[in-house]
C-alpha cells in the first residue's frame, strides 16, 4: 500500500491503532522478583495505612499536585534523542555540501547509553527534581536490554552521587514488559500528538516529539500511575 493511500485512510478514520497484550511465560522466580520489585516502590511509613507508590524513591516520577489541583511537579524529566550531526558530503537540492545533517545513532551500545545517562539524564534530574524530596534516594528504572549498563557501573555511580543527590540505577524484573510504563502508557499518549505534525525529516521528528512531550498534560497520563523517564531513540 502506498503511503499516500495509507495517509488518506487514517484521515478518513478507516484505520485505528491496535496493540496486543503481551503475556510472557512467568516462572516462580519471576513472580517472586516482581513482588519484591513492587514492594520496593512502597514507602515504609505508609505500609501501616494505605500504601502508595513513592515518586521520591524512583525516577518513574508521578506528577504531584497540591490540594487545589495545581501542578507542583509535572514528572517530565526530559527527551533525549539518540542522534548526531555530520557535514553533508555533496550538494543536493535540499542543502549544499558542508551543511550539518542530523542522523540517528543506528548502533546503541553501552557506551552510548552511559553517555546519555551521565551527560543528559543526571543533569536533568538534578535540575528538575522537586526540592521537597531531594533527600530521598532516586532510582532510575531500566529494563534488561543488553545495551543497558550495570547498576554498579563505576562511571555512572561516580557521577550520580554528586551535588547532594543519591541517584541509583535499577532493573525491572525479568519477563515483565507490563512494568514498562513508557511502552504501555506514555509513548502511546505522546504518539497520538506527534502524528499530527507529519514529520518528514529527523529534525522534524525530534521537534515533533519534544513538542508533544511538553504539550501533554500531566493529568492525561496520571492514570498510568507513574511516568518513567523518557529517552527517545530516533
Amino acid at each position: 500500500m502506498r503511503k499516500s493511500v495509507l495517509h488518506r485512510r487514517i484521515q478518513e478514520e478507516a484505520l485505528r491503532r491496535h496493540s496486543n497484550a503481551i503475556k510472557p511465560h512467568i516462572t516462580e522466580e519471576n513472580k517472586l522478583a516482581r513482588i519484591r520489585f513492587c514492594l520496593s516502590m512502597l514507602e515504609e511509613r505508609n505500609l501501616a495505612n494505605n500504601p502508595t507508590i513513592s515518586c521520591a524513591r524512583s525516577v518513574v516520577a508521578r506528577p504531584c499536585f497540591d490540594t487545589y489541583g495545581n501542578v507542583l511537579f509535572d514528572g517530565k524529566i526530559g527527551v533525549f534523542p539518540f542522534i548526531y550531526k555530520e557535514p553533508a558530503k555533496r550538494n543536493s537540492k535540499n542543502r549544499v555540501a558542508g551543511t550539518l545533517v542530523t542522523k540517528p545513532i543506528l548502533s546503541i551500545t553501552q557506551d552510548v547509553i552511559r553517555s546519555c545517562l551521565i551527560e543528559n539524564v543526571l543533569p536533568a534530574i538534578k535540575e528538575k527534581w522537586p526540592h521537597y524530596s531531594r533527600n530521598s534516594t532516586i532510582y532510575i528504572q531500566q529494563d534488561n536490554a543488553r545495551t543497558h549498563i550495570s547498576p554498579f557501573d563505576d562511571k555512572f555511580c561516580e557521577a550520580a552521587q554528586g551535588d547532594g543527590f543519591d541517584i541509583q540505577l535499577t532493573c525491572q524484573p525479568p519477563n515483565s514488559p507490563n512494568l514498562n510504563v513508557l511502552d504501555l502508557g506514555y509513548f502511546k499518549a505522546i504518539q497520538s500528538l506527534q502524528y499530527r505534525e507529519a514529520p518528514k525529516t529527523i529534525d522534524e521528528l525530534v521537534a515533533a516529539v519534544k513538542k508533544s512531550f511538553h504539550e501533554l498534560s500531566p493529568r492525561s497520563f496520571i492514570s498510568s500511575s507513574v511516568l518513567k523517564l523518557l529517552i527517545l531513540c530516533s
